[in-house]
Parts: structure tokens; sequence; C-alpha cells
């Protein structure tokens, strides 16, 4: 019987995973229904339901998941980019980077590892940690870019709208490069 358990279980995480990878999470998310025991569901489960949830931009409810993933045998570099994504999404950069250096202690020779930490400590404006690696990051949060950034580029339809210190940033220019006010949002 729990073979046979076994290979339901198996079809379903195939059958999440393809469901995940058409973005469409919903249907992941009911395949993953088999798994109801929170203490005896497999780690894999818990990652696949983390992506699912951060699919659906839930970053706060992926982490959840995430952080249930054993991690103690090393090499998780997925994992540990995921959880990453969904704690710079949070305004987490100081976490982004902690999961960041994690995956580079795990796969130090990954080129979008480096790049990746590099870019969240520049814009966490720990630029000795980007090891002067220069960074430009795309970042529509207008308060963390505010808050991280040394200098910022505004651009609407092509043209530099701005381009200086973040505290020369002003609403009118918000609104010139976002064409309006939805900056604010």
């Amino acid at each position: 019987m729990s073979e046979v358990l076994d290979i339901q279980q198996q079809r379903a995480i195939e059958a999440a995973q393809g469901y995940l990878a058409l973005e469409l999470p919903d249907a992941a998310l009911r395949r993953l229904g088999l798994f109801q025991d929170a203490e005896s569901t497999p780690a894999a489960v818990e990652q696949l339901r983390g992506e699912v949830y951060r699919q659906k931009e839930d970053y706060e409810k992926a982490l959840r998941h995430f952080e249930r993933v054993p991690t103690q045998d090393g090499k998780h570099l997925e994992l540990r980019m995921s959880m990453a994504w969904c704690f710079k999404r949070i305004g987490r950069l100081d976490k982004a980077i902690e999961a960041m250096k994690l995956a580079y202690r795990e796969s130090p020779k990954t080129a979008v590892v480096l790049y990746n930490l590099a870019c969240y400590s520049a814009v966490l404006g720990d630029l000795t940690a980007a090891r002067g690696i220069p960074a430009i990051v795309n970042i529509h949060n207008v308060e963390l870019a505010r808050r991280f950034s040394q200098r910022i580029i505004g651009l609407s339809q092509g043209r530099v709208i701005f381009d200086g210190p973040p505290d020369q940033l002003t609403d009118t220019l918000l609104n010139d490069i976002y064409g309006g006010q939805d900056w604010q949002q």
C-alpha cells in the first residue's frame, strides 16, 4: 500500500512541477494537496510549495515553506536563490544577502550567485561587500531605491529624466518618470 502512495505522491509532485512551469500555481497547489500532514511532508514538496507561492507573489508564505526545507547537507542553490528573491521583495535585503552568502559558500563558482550578491550588496549600500563590482539594479520600488542607492537614474520612454543622488529625486520628477502617480503604489 505504501508503494502505491509513493507512486501517487511522485506523480503529484511531477504534475505540480508541470503546472508551475506552465505558470498555473493554483493547479500546482491542488496537486500538492495530497500532502496534508506538515510533519511528514517531504522537503521537495515544501520547496515546491514555496516556489508556487513565490510565483503567486505571496513572498512571506513562500518563505515559510522554504524555511521548512532542511539544509544541513549543503548544495541548495535553487532554494537559497528563491529565498533571496523573496526576502528582496519584502524589503529584507539583509536577509537576501545572507541567503546569497550561503549560496556562495555552497556554489562559489556560480556566476549568477556572484552577480546577485554584488547587486544586493550595492543596493544595500555595502560597496565593500560588493567587492568593488559595479552593479546596475533595475528597481521600481521608489522607497527602496531612495533608501539603498547612492545614485538613481530615472528613465521615461528611453530618455534620462533624472540622474543624481536620491535626496534630489522629487515627487515632480517621479511623476514625469512614471507618467503620473503610479510610483506611489
